[in-house]
């Protein structure tokens, strides 16, 4: 289990004055105040929680103000909070980072320029020590297509960029090395319900296997979240931007009927030209241990059966077969049917 240390922060432990607004919500929160809070959660859940992780999107502005001094805010948070986690939870890993994805000028200062800022792996600055940390947590929101080299995004299709960051910083003596990577938060909006965005249901469950695929095939990512099982409900505005402002990215809509990115979380598959032929890769949910899968291919408009074969441990398989135009699977556990994937095509 995890444990985020996050925000908000109370107003008498920020600079925000008798009352929290949206626009002075976690300014300058106090970081001997946030230690702690820190220590005292880490004490109450030191034998559920494995891990902690501190704050949320330092470098957001709906997270830590102002946005400018937020690189230097969030290390004396962290430099704070650390020592004081490990004394209450001795046996717990701790996260930094749980970075936004993108910068955009006023609002979120980029991955890149923020853990330069923050961690200062090419310049001096004031009160920078190396940090006892187990990793690293981000949101790789974004593009999902293509990223553009200049600029300062780390979505899952750009996550090694992330990596490149913190062996920088490592060099540098501020990080140790080869630190793992956690994808804490990450999802894909669709529509329906949300008419502002142009990913389709069916592409969502797609991206949805694809993304984990990708997350799978990088040794130093750690973990693979979905957020969130359900919509968030539309909001009240002016406008369609206001109205869809929040999160369309659940597995289910907000009344509770699954979309089709339920059955593919349960039963990724994803396909991949390889010479004459293809590789399928897919994972089998719930459960542990090792399940049994059977392969369908459909030619002609028919489906016929292909090869039976056993997942790893954790439920995951690749093999590779013959080539064809689309492809599903079956899952068992033991003789009891699981369920049916996506039907699923050649990626590339």
């Amino acid at each position: 289990m995890i444990a985020y240390l996050a925000p908000d922060a109370p107003a008498w432990a920020t600079a925000s004055g008798k009352s929290v607004t949206a626009q002075n919500v976690n300014t300058r929160p106090d970081p001997a105040e946030f230690a702690r809070f820190a220590e005292a959660v880490a004490r109450r859940y030191a034998d559920e929680v494995e891990v902690f992780s501190i704050w949320n999107e330092p470098n957001h502005a709906l997270f830590l103000k102002p946005q400018r001094e937020a690189p230097r805010i969030y290390r004396e948070l962290v430099n704070a909070a650390i020592p004081r986690i490990r004394e209450g939870a001795p046996d717990a890993k701790i996260l930094v980072g749980e970075t936004a994805p993108v910068g955009k000028p006023g609002t979120t200062i980029g991955p890149a320029e923020f853990i330069e800022r923050w961690l200062c792996a090419e310049r001096p600055c004031a009160g920078v020590e190396r940090l006892d940390v187990d990793g690293f947590a981000h949101h790789p929101y974004g593009p999902t297509q293509r990223v553009p080299a200049k600029k300062d995004v780390v979505s899952l299709l750009a996550i090694r960029r992330l990596g490149r960051y913190l062996d920088r910083a490592a060099r540098a003596g501020r990080l140790p090395p080869g630190l793992p990577i956690y994808n804490t938060e990450f999802g894909l909006q669709s529509n329906p319900p949300d008419p502002t965005v142009s990913t389709t249901l069916a592409r969502q469950a797609a991206l949805v296997n694809e993304k984990e695929e990708l997350s799978y095939r990088y040794p130093r990512l750690r973990s693979y979240a979905q957020y969130l099982l359900y919509d968030d409900p539309p909001r009240e505005g002016i406008d369609e931007q206001a109205v869809w402002s929040g999160f369309q990215t659940g597995l289910r809509f907000t009344d509770g009927r699954r979309k089709p990115s339920w059955d593919a979380f349960r039963l990724p598959i994803v396909v991949h030209r390889a010479g004459a032929g293809v590789t399928i890769w897919g994972r089998v949910r719930p459960g542990e241990g090792a399940r049994s899968v059977q392969l369908e291919l459909r030619r002609r408009g028919e489906w016929t059966s292909g090869r039976r074969f056993e997942t790893d441990d954790a439920g995951y398989f690749e093999v590779r077969v013959r080539s064809a135009p689309s492809f599903r699977y079956q899952a068992f556990d033991g003789e009891q049917i699981i369920g049916t994937s996506r039907t699923a095509k050649p990626v590339d």
